[in-house]
């Protein structure tokens, strides 16, 4: 009986291999009798399709490398992007099916772009769930989790039933693998549920199948026992195409009888999983003749142990005579692609060299014969023009010897005239700034200081302690007015400017405020000022104390350095400091005259640049050309 089930096996095994060849063979026939690649879209998109569906049935690991290649070389030939992911996808199955993970994810990776780029929903999902199963097989189920959840998302958008089943039953497997059995099983169940729902049969029994693997790795026999019955009564009346699964679960139920002690129950359905696994699925033969093999040596029956030793390897020779025929095939196959692939590119790289020549023939004729009637045309066109050209030629010349000398006078007008103009414009605001300042400094001024000394007279101790605080916040308010009254008043047309020169005033401010504050200024310069003229020399100069005023109000600091340098085409004035920095992106909206000095600096075609520095506090960086202020200076550039 048993050698009669065992036959039986091999038969079905047998038919299904010869199914699946005759299906290979209809699928080459089909190939055959397309047009030549190349000859139209609809064929090669054809070719693609057909080549993908041969390579999912073929075994051989070479042949389906072929196989997949070609399909997704002509994919990339005729720009077909749907075929190119199609393509990418069923290799990357197919690479899976070998155990080659990396190899199956470079793959799986490069068709969720395209599907992605191009919305390919299905396709995209399909990935997406694929690279879910080699993280879950990987030891990386919670990895594979988030894959799976983004497959979903997609397989429910687009209403795909089975493709919502195999993720939450692919969950379901990942919780398990992550011993996190409670998720398991209530994904499995719902799974359950909605394969109900949907009629789908398949993963009914896959449900009750899993739950069962769940109880019983959490030895809760009976309910595994009754979930692993509905499992087998399902994949019974589906048929053959659930053997795998029937003998898996035969298996299951042999391992809980064994683990229960009952040897007889454990050996029926040892045998029943035997004798229901196919040749293909040698994997869960092993296992159930494992459970076999354990029960003998708790019975002691070493002999029928042997015995069972002895049919395995009966088995696994089958297997290899089947593998081999298979290879035969496989290799026959390839071989008689590979033929007509290297005929037909010989052949199409012949079409193109002779479609090549003559192009380039007709091509050179065509260039010669218009070449010879328009070099005799433009011949005589210059012949007629030389004489004419001779002629203009002297005239012209004194026209523009003329007409050069009128322009270089007007320029030179011109330019007297612009500096004139800028000359005016400095006096005037110069006349303007002297008395702004001395309105502030003199007016302003004075009546600040009166308050601020008639506030020195009251008597503080015949004030309350908040009146006090009032009062003390008052002096600073009015010493705070007093300063700014005298730094825009020294901004504005400082005396010093004119009596010690741009260096000399620096240092003066720089010394007065050191001497008034307890903020200390570094004063560093190399610069000859007498190279500059007022009017660029009382900009620097406002530039300067704009830096320097806010570095005294924002900065937060207690030093600060200010140098002017030069070298042999550059002025550059920098200010250091230790204060708290700046916020960079509140710059272009500040309140700290930083859009005043940048107007200052572009009206002297310079270059502005604030940064914070990596030991704390904020670098300004201001840079003027040279021949740029030369040029300023003579109101030659425009500000």
């Amino acid at each position: 009986m048993k050698r009669l089930l065992l036959l039986l096996l091999l038969l079905i095994s047998n038919l299904i291999f010869a199914q699946q060849q005759r299906k290979l063979d209809s699928l080459k026939a089909i190939l055959a009798k397309l047009p030549v690649e190349g000859k139209s879209l609809s064929t090669d998109t054809m070719r693609v399709k057909l080549l993908c569906e041969m390579g999912e049935i073929l075994i051989s690991k070479d042949t389906s490398v072929l196989i997949f290649t070609k399909a997704i070389d002509i994919s990339r030939t005729i720009d077909w992007t749907y075929g190119l992911v199609l393509s990418q996808n069923l290799y990357g199955k197919k690479l899976k099916k070998q155990n080659n993970f990396f190899k199956a994810e470079e793959f799986f990776f490069k068709s969720l772009t395209l599907s992605t780029k191009n919305n390919f929903i299905a396709q995209k999902a399909y990935s997406l769930q694929n690279i879910g199963d080699i993280y879950s097989i990987s030891k990386k189920p919670s990895v594979a989790l988030g894959y799976y959840q983004e497959a979903l998302k997609m397989y429910k958008s687009i209403n795909n039933k089975n493709g919502v089943l195999l993720c939450y039953n692919n969950m379901g497997i990942a919780y398990t693998r992550l011993n996190d059995f409670v998720k398991a099983l209530d994904t499995h169940n719902y799974c359950l549920n909605l394969s109900i729902e949907y009629i789908n049969r398949h993963f009914m029994g896959l449900s009750h199948h899993n739950i069962a693997n769940i109880n019983r790795l959490q030895q809760n026999y009976e309910v595994a026992k009754a979930s692993y019955e509905k499992a087998i009564e399902i994949y019974l009346s589906v048929g053959d195409t659930e053997l795998e699964q029937l003998a898996s679960a035969y298996t299951g139920l042999a391992e809980i009888f064994l683990n229960q002690k009952n040897m007889v129950l454990a050996k029926k359905f040892a045998f029943l999983a035997i004798n229901t696994n196919n040749s293909a699925l040698t994997s869960t033969f092993i296992k159930a003749n494992d459970v076999l093999l354990k029960i003998y040596r708790e019975d002691g029956d070493y002999m029928n142990a042997y015995l069972i030793s002895e049919k395995i390897r009966v088995k696994q020779d089958s297997l290899n005579n089947i593998e081999n025929e298979r290879r035969l095939a496989s290799a026959k196959f390839e071989y008689d692609l590979n033929i007509k692939s290297e005929e037909l590119n010989l052949q199409k790289e012949r079409q193109k060299w002779y479609l090549g020549i003559g192009l380039a023939v007709l091509l050179i004729s065509l260039v010669v014969i218009r070449g010879n009637i328009i070099l005799n045309k433009k011949n005589r066109l210059i012949e007629a023009q030389n004489g004419e050209i001779e002629l203009l030629n002297s005239s012209l010349e004194k026209k523009v010897e003329v007409r050069t000398a009128e322009l270089k006078d007007a320029n030179i007008e011109l330019l007297r005239k612009n500096k004139e103009i800028v000359e005016a414009l400095f006096k005037g605001k110069k006349i303007e700034r002297q008395r702004v300042a001395s309105e502030l400094h003199d007016n302003l001024g004075s009546t600040l200081s009166a308050l601020k000394w008639r506030l020195d007279a009251l008597n503080m101790e015949n004030l309350n302690p908040k009146e006090q605080k009032l009062y003390k916040s008052i002096q600073d308010m009015m010493s705070d007015a007093y300063s700014e009254v005298r730094l825009i008043s020294h901004n504005l047309m400082p005396t010093q400017l004119q009596e010690k020169g741009l260096i000399g005033a620096l240092q003066n401010f720089i010394s007065e405020i050191s001497s008034n504050t307890k903020f200390v200024i570094d004063f560093e310069s190399n610069l000859n000022a007498s190279i500059l003229d007022d009017k660029i020399s009382l900009e620097i100069y406002s530039i300067c104390m704009e830096l320097l005023n806010n570095v005294l109000k924002h900065s937060k600091g207690s030093e600060a350095k200010l140098s002017i340098l030069t070298d042999d085409d550059s002025l550059i004035i920098e200010v250091f400091d230790n204060g708290i920095g700046i916020d960079m992106n509140k710059i272009e909206n500040s309140s700290m005259g930083i859009n005043n000095i940048n107007a200052r600096v572009k009206s002297l075609n310079g270059k502005f640049e604030i940064k914070n520095q990596f030991s704390g506090g904020t670098q300004v960086r201001v840079v003027f050309d040279y021949e740029l202020l030369e040029n300023f200076r003579d109101g030659v550039v425009e500000s």
